[in-house]
């Protein structure tokens, strides 16, 4: 933020005489900078170019970005400061970012400061030393009142340190968070449009808490965290995507409906906590970690639990207790993902997890086809056998002996804190349901020859296949045959070239895949949002994307390199089709070709779908076979033409043309596609008059929904 000439002028600052008289010691609060302003407004910030201004000399309050070391004529004083603070109406943003700071904006007496902003607001809010933090308001008096009034605007704050603040936020119209490190509300936001959870935390302590219409979006490990004393998230909605809910403190606490978009998202429960409801997208998974006799209910519509129940409905203290598939959980405090026990729901007691010590596994030997199965020591599966869920407590391994099945009718494996592993020559089977892995270390797959996973599932759009897994990651080998989209919300590493069947679709969940050794493999499709890395530079890592692509792949594509082939898909975005994101393209990806294949992308006004490429490299488009961008825009009613978006960042070579792509618009648009800075940058040229807009917006709906089904266009 600046303020302008004409602003500053009108708005003179007085400092005071040039001495240090004002800056004051305080046993309270440290050195304190008392901001003294004239008009009964405090309207500067300070700002310049060179470092150690003296903050008594008017000369240097001239700006709105904090960014220099707090200085007195007795030296520096860059830890511990109270600046205090009067009402303000600030132009727009405000960015603090000193070397080192720890600074308080504290009110002088009791009563009610307001601050106001001409335009919606980005606090940007940083250091270079990450022990510095940050806070509005008087921590420990509820009479002295800091309020940011909004006045319905929506804010943006961007934190590189952390922040506490004590500030009563009325008449958001939204807010968005930025910034790995987390915001602390210690009193009342109060918003009508959605929080939306980028980045980082935010926590509501104290007395915080969300009072408005608006649902929190939390997106891929960000973290919404409650400690407060009082109901923080009321009715609010939370609609999450790979995030965790972290209830603590002593206060129990309710919350509106959650809502399952994707992702492994996690509940950790100190305190109890009750949803008003849940729903979950497919392929949705969710760990509960229970602190020592505490719950986590559903009030409301739990049918997306009670539904999803498999198995032999036993009583509690029995081997057949029906599990929830696509849950774990964990007797533990914390959000951690790796659930280390299967888990059961009851309305009246919610999600539990279940007890070795109270009989509630089976051994392997002898276990029927609703037995939840559990295993501390090395085991042999010598004859064709069924269990309902399959648990290990120890890091051994699990032999299947050649041309013999181990079938998990659930499809759920999870494993504890040491991991463990399978081998052998036969195969792993999940029936007609998908597998879901979970656990808190590697689950190893070293089977020989033709032996791996399988299952009974048909239809090669639905799930076959979810690496749920936070700990060291599902490690694939053997020749694995099963049916279905793999989902990657943990970790996979591939490491043989049919680790992965060739006519998968690999979504990433905000996972990461890894082609490991000397390995390579082939894939019909790569989408969602997530990172794929091959493990060494020196080795003949590859991915190849393409339809019908050979048993051997040795001929194909180069070291260090993602191959789009004919019929291939890359759509990097969000797997549920809604609103956009990245497919990063991590370690050792060196090289991007599109050699014929598919490009999927969504665009809005604001963003669009993106590749990144983390160090660099060359992106080739190939002319013989040309390449394929199918474009649709998400909310046609609000392109403009002139409009443009990067498609692809990172990269640092081109060769070939972007004219060699051909571009197909779901909404009738036109586009233009070209190199800028060796990046893919598309271009809006023209939209179509507004008679024809209706039948274009239902073509785009229908194109949304078969995009990812479809192998050509």
């Amino acid at each position: 933020m600046k303020i302008t000439n004409k602003y500053h002028n009108s708005h003179s600052v007085n400092p005071g005489p040039k001495t240090i008289s004002n800056i004051k010691k305080c046993a309270a609060c440290g050195i304190v900078l008392a901001l003294m302003l004239t008009g009964g407004a405090a309207r500067a910030q300070w700002s310049g170019a060179a470092t150690n201004l003296r903050y008594n000399d008017m000369s240097n309050w001239v700006g709105g970005d904090v960014n220099d070391t707090f200085v007195a004529d007795s030296g520096t004083f860059g830890w511990g400061w109270s600046v205090y603070v009067e009402n303000r109406k600030l132009p727009g943003d405000f960015n603090w970012n000193p070397a080192r700071s720890v600074v308080t904006f504290v009110l002088q007496n009791v009563g009610t400061v307001t601050w106001t902003f001409d335009l919606a607001p980005t606090f940007n809010i940083n250091s270079t030393d990450s022990s510095s933090n940050l806070a509005f308001g008087n921590s420990n008096n509820d009479n002295a009142r800091l309020v940011f009034d909004l006045e319905d605007k929506a804010l943006t704050v961007n934190t590189a340190i952390n922040v506490s603040s004590y500030v009563d936020f009325i008449n958001l119209s939204g807010l968005v968070k930025r910034g790995v490190k987390d915001w602390a509300f210690y009193r009342t936001v109060g918003s009508s449009g959605p929080i939306e959870l980028l980045e980082g935390s935010l926590t509501f302590s104290g007395t915080g808490q969300l009072i408005g219409s608006g649902a929190v979006n939390a997106g891929y490990r960000t973290t919404l965290a409650v400690n407060s004393t009082v109901n923080a998230l009321g009715s609010v909605p939370l609609n999450f995507r790979g995030a965790a809910l972290n209830v603590s403190g002593a206060t129990a606490q309710t919350t509106g409906t959650l809502n399952l978009l994707g992702g492994r998202s996690v509940i950790g429960a100190s305190s109890d906590v009750t949803l008003a409801g849940l729903s979950r997208a497919d392929g949705a998974t969710l760990n509960v970690n229970l602190g020592a006799g505490k719950s986590v209910k559903i009030s409301g519509d739990d049918s997306a639990v009670t539904d999803s129940l498999f198995g032999g409905a036993g009583a509690d203290g029995t081997t057949k207790i029906s599990i929830v598939t696509w849950a774990t959980a964990e007797n533990t405090t914390g959000v951690n993902g790796r659930g280390t026990d299967l888990v059961t729901y009851t309305k009246e007691g919610g999600f539990r997890a279940l007890s070795a010590t109270n009989g509630e596994y089976a051994a392997l030997a002898g276990a029927t086809a609703l037995d939840n199965v559990s295993f501390d020591a090395a085991a042999t599966v010598s004859a064709d056998q069924t269990i309902n869920a399959l648990r290990a407590s120890a890091n051994q391994q699990l032999t299947i002996s050649e041309n013999q099945t181990l079938t998990v009718a659930s499809g759920v494996i999870v494993g504890g804190a040491n991991g463990f592993s399978f081998g052998g020559k036969g195969f792993l089977s999940s029936g007609s349901n998908p597998f879901i892995f979970s656990s808190g270390n590697n689950i190893g797959f070293y089977v020989e020859n033709n032996g791996g996973l399988r299952n009974d599932i048909t239809d090669n759009t639905k799930i076959g296949v979810i690496i749920a897994n936070t700990g060291g990651g599902v490690t694939l080998r053997g020749t694995n045959v099963y049916t279905g989209v793999t989902v990657v919300q943990g970790q996979l590493i591939i490491d043989s070239e049919a680790a992965l069947p060739r006519t998968t679709e690999l979504r990433m969940d905000g996972g990461l895949a890894s082609v490991s050794g000397n390995h390579y493999d082939g894939v019909e499709q790569l989408t969602g949002s997530g990172t794929l890395r091959f493990n060494n530079a020196g080795n003949a890592n590859r991915l190849i994307v393409g339809k019908n692509l050979p048993v051997s792949l040795a001929a194909i594509g180069e070291n260090n390199t993602l191959t789009v082939m004919s019929g291939g898909i890359l759509a990097p975005g969000s797997t549920g089709g809604e609103g956009t994101g990245t497919l990063m393209l991590g370690v050792n990806v060196t090289k991007v070709v599109f050699d014929g294949g598919i490009f999927n992308a969504d665009v809005s006004a604001a963003a669009a779908d993106l590749i990144t490429l983390a160090n660099g490299g060359t992106l080739t488009i190939e002319d013989y076979d040309k390449s394929t961008l199918n474009v649709n825009f998400l909310n046609p009613e609000e392109a403009v033409v002139g409009a443009s978006w990067f498609l692809t960042s990172g990269f640092t070579a081109t060769v070939g043309s972007a004219d060699d792509f051909n571009i197909v618009s779901a909404n009738g648009f036109d586009y233009s596609l070209v190199f800028d800075n060796y990046n893919l940058r598309l271009t809006l040229d023209a939209i179509p008059e507004p008679s024809t807009l209706a039948l274009l917006v239902t073509g785009a709906a229908l194109w949304l929904i078969t995009r990812r089904k479809k192998s050509e266009r």
